[in-house]
């Protein structure tokens, strides 16, 4: 009996050692922060699209692979196919991170978003996660993308779509580790 419990501890370690390995190569950073400004080419309509706070926003990196999902609403718009009485939507795609051997950004993800209002349509973004999560934006930076989404009848112009952490979470992150410099400082002294 004895040396069943132990084989069956040892495969249960086993089994956790290698889930835990796996794990450490996909990360997931959740509350993530989206905004987004889109323009006809021809000047006479954009839009404000911004993510709205919730658990599922989120971005999951394994390797170099990418997914992300954030639930949005259009702020304001003078798209017609933009309607901001459009209920909240949600945006999700999936995509490749690859070094960025050109200059700027560490990092490019070419993605594919989908969403029920602008349909499917493709962003390179540049950036980083060194801010504790992901911080990425159009690449190259200050030029819009000319895109056709699949729902609309005419392309459009992404002039921003940034990808940040939520900045509540930021808040929190600061005072914890504020927290835990106090503490080590009164253990010191």
């Amino acid at each position: 009996m004895k040396s069943l419990i132990v084989s069956v501890t040892t495969i249960a370690l086993m089994l956790m050692v290698s889930s835990a390995q796996v794990q450490a190569a996909i990360d997931s950073f959740f509350d993530i922060s989206v905004s987004v400004q889109i323009d006809t080419p021809d000047g006479q309509g954009s839009a404000s699209i911004a993510s709205i706070p919730s658990p599922n926003n989120v971005v999951t990196v394994d390797g170099n692979q990418t997914s992300v999902q954030y639930l949005a609403r259009i702020v304001d718009s003078t798209i017609p196919e933009l309607d901001p009485g459009i209920g909240p939507f949600t945006v999700s795609g999936n995509g490749t991170i690859q070094p960025n051997t050109a200059g700027g950004p560490p990092l490019l993800v070419d993605i594919a978003l989908n969403s029920p209002v602008g349909g499917q349509f493709n962003l390179l973004l540049g950036g980083d996660f060194s801010s504790g999560g992901p911080d990425f934006s159009l690449f190259p930076a200050g030029q819009g993308q000319l895109v056709q989404p699949t729902n609309f009848p005419a392309p459009v112009i992404f002039r921003s779509h940034r990808i940040t952490p939520e900045p509540g979470s930021m808040v929190l992150l600061g005072l914890g580790a504020a927290a835990v410099m106090g503490t080590r400082r009164r253990k010191a002294a």
